[in-house]
């Protein structure tokens, strides 16, 4: 062959191995062979020939190749032949450097002094950097074209080749680098940009931060940059399906979730965290409950679904844990260990703290995924007589769960416990809470301390712990069946132990007062239990009481003896520092008790109101003494009681400074108000006509509990004028020369409704008038205009 035939024998080879590999994928590892053989007998004639235009080969092979290429790189996006072509020149840059290296690692394992092989080796490595950096030299001259379909491609090309590209010197690597930026950042089109940030993030893990110039970013910066800012979510996407899921990204990569994107809140969790995370203790436990919360509460079913098998993988990767069996569990029984491995994997979450419901959707979530799970739970005696917080919150979940499945036969056949048991079980739980409360206090009278000290950490942690416990069963109480009288009595004796104990910590009085409502027959029952509950809590050992009890035994039909309250009163002049101190906690606790206690009643019937007004006096020190911080409970109780959102702090203040008359009025004028309105206005054929027969009735409830206060309540209605509507106004003066007054009112056109309110002052009585106001406008519009 001649040498002028060569180029041209050389261009036929390597079009027809380029014809072959757009073909098919499969043939690709072939031509790879086949074109090497040409490349590196074009390498070994440059080197061996003496001839001054044999270096040449090599260069004539490096130009043909870049021909072929050129062909493709103007053909847009979509015939699979481009694709495959794209796929081949990859798969040989890859090839050509794999083979460098096999050759080097051979050579090594031969004598050192072996020259040829040495020469041969190092042939090899310049022949594979010649080739791989004129080939980027060219393509990256494409970046910048006019042309969209060439900028497409040639990004495209890099993004396939780039984790292949072996070593090349630094001045292509930094041209590369600067252009991948620039198209990932700059390029107008998102398909480029796309294309860009792929090839950008595979140079993550070769990019050293000590290089990188003062003043400028980083690779993993710029993309993490991208995959919150970039406008479109395909970049986004690929931006997150490249990124490494390491300490430095794992903040921005869980942002994600909460993207507007909904295919990639679905990645994050199927592409990022299911295949990538080894396991789920590697975050931390916020980390965890936010993934698990957003993902499960996400308004999109694909990504509901992908956050579910998410869970799931992390429970069997704690179930398959060889860790878990140091942590034996002191029962047993149950099949394969999935009863220890639900504990384990509920300890991923903060069950103790606000995690708790994190932690009950994950195991809703695990049973309904597998639900061969569900008739696996099973619940030994061992089990009962050995709780942990996790261990309760799983039996209240499988009790939900079944309840709300209409799976009541698997409560039986899981072994839970009967009610009488699990009265016993509770029972055992709140003696153990005892122990612990006594043993702080032994501690601390032993140290030194002041009793009223806070805790140490561990006392404090065992305490929160026992807490989880007695609230998870307390939550199971209220699901029980109460066919069983005698487990219903034992139930409630508990209970109201728990409720008259002056150490019961607040979190669980809710808890309690859910049970007392499930067993007692009517609520007028459960308010007299609470109004007896709080005369033993204000009730001293010594026979003493603090003033005000009288008024709570004056207005009640309580079943507690008569004699009680007619002890002598013992002024908080008359206190001692302690006694004072034991007598504001015991009226926050009473407070605390009676506004649970009006959160569970509905005041459908107006005979409550008594016992309700004795409950709310007994609770009225509370308030009247700023000691233990009772004006600042007060108005947070306030804005807890049903309507009673509709006053503002700043006229709970006033109500505040009132002491005990207005915690009176704060609790009972509002629901008492409205409830008068309601039957009144079933009668009347205008609103203002239902006003006009309040002032007796407000005056009559309100009146007893400030009856202290010198003046009263007035209240007038009017209908009239030009345009029909009416107003309202009241007055209250409480002897001591404050006072408030409201005016508030509504009048109707043909075409428009003006709503007015006018208040001038602060306190109850003002927005008793304006939530009278607010009825009457929303329920009653079509009579205004009538």
């Amino acid at each position: 062959m001649t040498d002028s035939s060569a180029p041209h024998a050389l261009h036929a080879s390597v079009a027809a191995i380029f014809e072959q590999a757009q073909t098919s994928l499969a043939n690709h590892r072939k031509n790879c062979v086949a074109l090497y053989k040409i490349h590196a007998g074009a390498g070994s004639r440059a080197s061996s020939s003496k001839k001054p235009s044999a270096p040449a080969d090599q260069t004539v092979f490096v130009a043909t190749f870049i021909d072929m290429v050129a062909r493709v790189l103007v053909v847009k996006k979509g015939p699979p032949t481009v694709e495959r072509t794209l796929k081949f020149i990859a798969h040989y840059v890859r090839f050509i450097n794999e083979k460098t290296q096999e050759d080097k690692a051979k050579a090594a394992e031969n004598d050192p002094t072996q020259s040829i092989s040495a020469r041969s080796v190092e042939d090899e490595e310049t022949l594979a950097s010649v080739f791989v950096s004129a080939l980027l030299e060219w393509i990256i001259q494409g970046f910048v074209a006019k042309n969209k379909v060439v900028r497409f491609q040639t990004v495209h090309l890099v993004a396939e080749m780039v984790m292949y590209l072996g070593e090349v010197d630094e001045e292509t690597y930094t041209s590369l680098r600067e252009n991948l930026i620039e198209r990932a950042t700059c390029d107008k089109e998102s398909s480029i940009r796309a294309q860009a940030v792929s090839a950008l993030s595979r140079l993550i893990s070769s990019e050293d931060p000590n290089d990188v110039e003062e003043g400028e970013k980083s690779i993993l910066e710029v993309v993490l940059e991208i995959v919150v800012y970039d406008p479109a979510p395909d970049v986004r996407r690929a931006a997150l399906l490249h990124l490494p899921l390491t300490g430095a990204t794992l903040p921005t990569i869980l942002t994600r979730t909460r993207d507007d994107d909904p295919l990639l809140r679905k990645l994050v969790y199927s592409s990022v965290f299911q295949p990538h995370l080894e396991h789920p203790r590697l975050l931390s436990i916020a980390q965890r409950e936010q993934l698990v919360q957003t993902g499960l509460g996400d308004r999109e079913p694909a990504v509901r679904v992908a956050a579910a098998k998410l869970v799931y993988t992390w429970f069997e990767l704690v179930l398959a844990d060889p860790a878990r069996a140091d942590d034996a569990l002191p029962w047993d029984g149950d099949d394969g260990g999935i009863m220890a491995a639900l504990i384990a994997f509920l300890n991923l979450f903060d069950v103790v703290g606000p995690g708790e419901a994190i932690a009950v959707d994950a195991v809703l979530s695990l049973l309904t995924t597998r639900p061969d799970l569900f008739d696996v739970v099973t619940f030994s005696n061992d089990y009962w007589e050995s709780l942990t917080p996790e261990s309760t919150v799983l039996a209240r979940t499988f009790l939900e769960h079944c309840l709300s499945e209409s799976r009541e036969e698997r409560l039986e056949s899981a072994s839970l416990p009967v009610v009488t048991a699990f009265a016993f079980t509770l029972q055992a739980a709140y003696n153990r809470l005892l122990a612990v409360l006594e043993d702080a206090e032994v501690a601390r009278a032993l140290a030194g301390e002041d009793p009223e000290n806070d805790m140490d950490d561990d006392a404090e942690e065992e305490l929160a712990k026992r807490e989880v416990i007695i609230g998870e069963l307390l939550r199971m109480a209220v699901k029980l069946d109460y066919g069983d009288e005698i487990g219903r009595r034992k139930v409630y004796t508990v209970t109201r132990a728990m409720l008259a104990h002056p150490q019961l910590p607040p979190g669980l009085i809710a808890r309690a007062l859910d049970v007392m409502k499930e067993i007692l027959p009517t609520e007028r029952e459960l308010i007299r239990v609470v109004v007896e509950i709080i005369v033993d809590l204000r009730e001293p050992e010594d026979g003493d009481v603090f003033e005000g009890d009288t008024t709570a035994a004056d207005t009640t039909h309580s079943t507690l003896p008569r004699e009680r309250s007619l002890r002598r009163a013992k002024t908080r002049d008359d206190m001692t520092t302690e006694e004072a101190i034991r007598a504001d906690m015991t009226d926050m606790r009473c407070l605390e008790v009676c506004i649970s206690m009006m959160l569970r009643c509905s005041y459908g019937d107006s005979r409550r109101l008594l016992p309700v007004r004795l409950a709310s006096s007994a609770a009225g020190n509370a308030l009247a003494w700023s000691g233990a911080g009772g004006g600042e409970r007060g108005l947070a109780s306030g804005r807890t009681v049903p309507r009673a959102d509709l006053v503002s702090e700043r006229e709970a203040g006033t109500v505040l400074r009132g002491g005990k008359r207005g915690i009176i009025g704060w609790l009972v004028m509002v629901p008492t108000a409205e409830l008068v309105y309601e039957r009144e206005a079933e009668k009347a054929e205008r609103p203002g006509r239902a006003l006009r027969g309040l002032q007796e009735r407000v005056y009559r409830v309100v009146g007893a509990g400030l009856r202290r206060a010198d003046g009263g309540i007035g209240v007038r209605a009017r209908v009239g004028g030009s345009q029909r509507g009416w107003v309202a106004s009241a007055r209250l003066r409480d002897g001591r020369g404050g006072g408030c007054r409201a005016r508030v009112g509504a009048a109707t056109t043909s075409s428009e409704r003006d709503d007015v309110v006018d208040l001038e002052g602060d306190g109850v009585i003002a927005r008793v008038v304006e939530a009278l106001y607010r009825r009457v406008v929303e329920e009653d519009a079509t009579l205004q205009h009538n």
